[in-house]
């Protein structure tokens, strides 16, 4: 997962988006029709954070675009999620029949 893809999204020069740079501070989702909202909480500086100018921005995504974030952050910090094995073959076949 290494190369990653970026969508160009043509705007004017009177509608170009403002770029917001900060330090993250927290995050919360939740579920949003078929996808997820993303709140992130952010800080402009050490002084606006301690002044309690904290800034807010909500990114509505589908599941995929999440998931798909979510395994880019974890490839780009060297970590991987530890996930229980999943039973294949006849022991899959057996925890269906036995309703598990």
């Amino acid at each position: 997962m290494g190369e990653h893809s970026r969508i160009a999204v043509p705007f004017g020069k009177a509608d170009a988006p403002t770029d917001h740079f900060g330090v993250l501070i927290g995050w919360s989702h939740t579920p949003c029709g078929s996808g997820v909202n993303l709140k992130l909480q952010s800080a402009a500086s050490q002084a606006a954070l301690k002044s309690g100018e904290i800034d807010a921005s909500h990114v509505l995504m589908t599941r995929n675009q999440a998931l798909l974030l979510a395994r880019y952050l974890l490839d780009a910090t060297g970590q991987r999620l530890d996930m229980p094995e999943r039973p294949h073959g006849w022991r899959a076949a057996w925890s269906k029949v036995r309703g598990r």
